[in-house]
């Protein structure tokens, strides 16, 4: 099995905090997944800092090229959501703050992509586009995970225990209206991902 197949079955509920080193400053973080071991078959917790109860980390996803972990967090202090993200650069990672979370970030299999929800960011050369969303045909339903494929197909999900996966293809450059999936997935349907 490819590194990127065995991570993406780790469980990616994590939280982190600061790791200090005897000197009292954060130990770098280094390696293929940020500072953590190479996994496995077996799933393990995932904490680039350790754990902490400062912050709900959540969402976390890496970029095509495994340079960027991007994750949700929120403070327990304000409430408050950002969308942070780790950046590896000269062989460590680097955690900074994109802006406020407006949904789960997920990559366009391309990487130039990262969808939000119902909203999205295109790469640019100075980082990410202003947000924006993906139009009206969208608009109506609560979209919590939203994964394109190659061809540039929409899967999503909806806020509801009842709500079922929906599926828009691109057709000729616009996406078709979202069409039900014609399969029996049970009540909850949530959170879908499918191979490129």
């Amino acid at each position: 099995m490819k590194p990127k197949s065995i991570f993406m079955g780790l469980i990616l509920t994590f939280a982190m905090n600061g790791v200090c080193n005897a000197n009292g400053t954060e130990s770098p973080l280094i390696g293929p997944y940020v500072g953590q071991e190479t996994p496995g078959l077996i799933p393990q917790f995932f904490a680039p800092r350790g754990h902490s109860t400062e912050y709900r980390d959540a969402s976390g996803f890496f970029s095509p090229d495994m340079t960027e972990f991007y994750f949700t967090r929120r403070n327990a202090k304000d409430k408050k959501w950002s969308l942070n993200v780790f950046r590896l650069q000269d062989g460590q990672w680097h955690e900074s703050v994109v802006g406020p979370r407006v949904g789960r970030p997920i990559f366009s299999p391309d990487g130039k992509t990262m969808h939000l929800g119902k909203h999205y960011m295109e790469r640019t050369e100075n980082g990410w586009s202003e947000i924006k969303e993906l139009g009206p045909m969208f608009s109506d339903f609560r979209i919590m995970r939203l994964v394109s494929s190659s061809n540039g197909t929409y899967y999503f999900d909806e806020a509801s225990e009842s709500g079922p996966m929906r599926f828009s293809r691109l057709v000729h450059g616009k996406h078709e209206t979202p069409k039900a999936l014609a399969i029996d997935l049970g009540k909850w349907n949530a959170h879908p991902y499918i191979a490129p």
